[in-house]
Protein backbone atom coordinates (compact mmCIF):
# COMPACT_ATOMS: atom_id res chain seq x y z
CA UNK A 1 0.00 0.00 0.00
CA UNK A 2 1.12 3.24 -0.91
CA UNK A 3 0.85 6.61 0.94
CA UNK A 4 -2.20 7.75 -1.29
CA UNK A 5 -4.31 4.90 -0.70
CA UNK A 6 -7.58 5.16 0.88
CA UNK A 7 -10.02 2.56 2.27
CA UNK A 8 -10.57 -0.45 0.07
CA UNK A 9 -7.18 0.60 -1.80
CA UNK A 10 -9.02 3.19 -4.05
CA UNK A 11 -6.39 6.29 -4.45
CA UNK A 12 -6.70 9.71 -4.86
CA UNK A 13 -5.78 9.05 -8.37
CA UNK A 14 -9.35 7.57 -8.81
CA UNK A 15 -11.24 10.56 -8.44
CA UNK A 16 -12.89 9.42 -5.11
CA UNK A 17 -15.26 12.91 -5.81
CA UNK A 18 -16.87 11.14 -9.13
CA UNK A 19 -17.59 7.91 -7.80
CA UNK A 20 -18.09 8.44 -4.26
CA UNK A 21 -21.10 8.88 -1.84
CA UNK A 22 -19.87 12.71 -1.14
CA UNK A 23 -20.33 13.76 -4.81
CA UNK A 24 -23.88 12.10 -5.27
CA UNK A 25 -24.86 13.63 -1.77
CA UNK A 26 -23.45 16.71 -3.24
CA UNK A 27 -26.00 16.33 -6.40
CA UNK A 28 -28.90 15.24 -4.38
CA UNK A 29 -28.53 18.34 -2.46
CA UNK A 30 -28.21 21.02 -4.94
CA UNK A 31 -31.51 19.40 -7.38
CA UNK A 32 -33.40 18.93 -3.82
CA UNK A 33 -32.41 21.89 -1.59
CA UNK A 34 -32.22 24.75 -4.73
CA UNK A 35 -35.90 24.71 -5.43
CA UNK A 36 -36.78 24.54 -1.85
CA UNK A 37 -34.61 27.60 -1.04
CA UNK A 38 -36.35 29.16 -4.39
CA UNK A 39 -39.91 28.29 -4.00
CA UNK A 40 -39.66 29.15 -0.36
CA UNK A 41 -37.56 32.62 -0.06
CA UNK A 42 -37.28 33.86 -3.44
CA UNK A 43 -41.67 33.52 -4.71
CA UNK A 44 -42.63 35.38 -1.67
CA UNK A 45 -40.49 38.11 -2.18
CA UNK A 46 -40.94 38.42 -5.76
CA UNK A 47 -44.57 38.45 -5.49
CA UNK A 48 -45.77 39.47 -2.37
CA UNK A 49 -45.21 43.32 -0.13
CA UNK A 50 -42.70 43.55 2.24
CA UNK A 51 -44.86 43.06 5.03
CA UNK A 52 -46.28 39.83 4.10
CA UNK A 53 -43.64 38.26 2.60
CA UNK A 54 -42.16 36.83 6.37
CA UNK A 55 -45.76 34.94 6.76
CA UNK A 56 -45.82 33.71 3.58
CA UNK A 57 -42.34 31.71 3.62
CA UNK A 58 -43.24 30.37 7.16
CA UNK A 59 -46.24 29.10 5.87
CA UNK A 60 -45.03 27.66 2.42
CA UNK A 61 -41.76 26.14 4.66
CA UNK A 62 -44.50 24.69 7.14
CA UNK A 63 -46.62 22.86 4.21
CA UNK A 64 -43.63 21.97 3.26
CA UNK A 65 -42.78 20.19 6.27
CA UNK A 66 -46.55 18.53 6.67
CA UNK A 67 -46.38 17.33 2.74
CA UNK A 68 -42.89 15.27 4.02
CA UNK A 69 -45.05 13.99 6.72
CA UNK A 70 -47.72 12.82 4.86
CA UNK A 71 -46.21 11.66 2.21
CA UNK A 72 -44.07 9.24 4.27
CA UNK A 73 -47.04 7.91 6.27
CA UNK A 74 -48.99 7.72 3.23
CA UNK A 75 -46.03 5.55 1.01
CA UNK A 76 -46.16 3.37 3.84
CA UNK A 77 -50.31 2.80 3.66
CA UNK A 78 -50.34 2.52 0.25
CA UNK A 79 -47.57 0.10 -0.12
CA UNK A 80 -49.04 -1.93 2.44
CA UNK A 81 -52.64 -1.71 0.88
CA UNK A 82 -51.70 -2.00 -2.85
CA UNK A 83 -47.98 -2.49 -3.45
CA UNK A 84 -45.49 -0.47 -4.86
CA UNK A 85 -47.42 0.54 -7.71
CA UNK A 86 -50.13 2.31 -5.47
CA UNK A 87 -47.56 4.13 -3.82
CA UNK A 88 -45.97 5.39 -7.39
CA UNK A 89 -49.37 6.35 -8.18
CA UNK A 90 -49.59 8.04 -5.20
CA UNK A 91 -46.51 10.01 -6.07
CA UNK A 92 -46.98 11.03 -10.00
CA UNK A 93 -50.83 11.98 -8.79
CA UNK A 94 -49.10 14.33 -6.19
CA UNK A 95 -46.66 15.70 -8.50
CA UNK A 96 -49.08 16.51 -11.04
CA UNK A 97 -51.26 18.09 -8.72
CA UNK A 98 -48.66 20.03 -7.65
CA UNK A 99 -47.68 21.07 -11.14
CA UNK A 100 -51.17 22.44 -11.73
CA UNK A 101 -51.02 24.72 -9.00
CA UNK A 102 -47.87 26.15 -10.28
CA UNK A 103 -49.00 26.64 -13.61
CA UNK A 104 -51.70 28.92 -12.18
CA UNK A 105 -49.06 31.16 -10.66
CA UNK A 106 -47.10 31.14 -13.89
CA UNK A 107 -48.13 34.23 -15.60
CA UNK A 108 -48.93 36.37 -12.53
CA UNK A 109 -47.89 39.86 -11.99
CA UNK A 110 -45.72 41.72 -9.34
CA UNK A 111 -47.85 43.92 -6.80
CA UNK A 112 -47.19 47.69 -7.51
CA UNK A 113 -45.30 48.12 -4.38
CA UNK A 114 -41.43 47.29 -4.62
CA UNK A 115 -39.79 44.76 -1.84
CA UNK A 116 -37.49 47.36 -0.63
Amino acid sequence: MNGNSLLYGQTWECSIFLDSAFCHSIQNGFFTYAPHVLVVTRLPMLLGTRKGTASVTGFIDMMGYVGATVTGIATAVFTGMGGWNMAFTFWAVGAFGSAMALALLWNLKKNKETYM
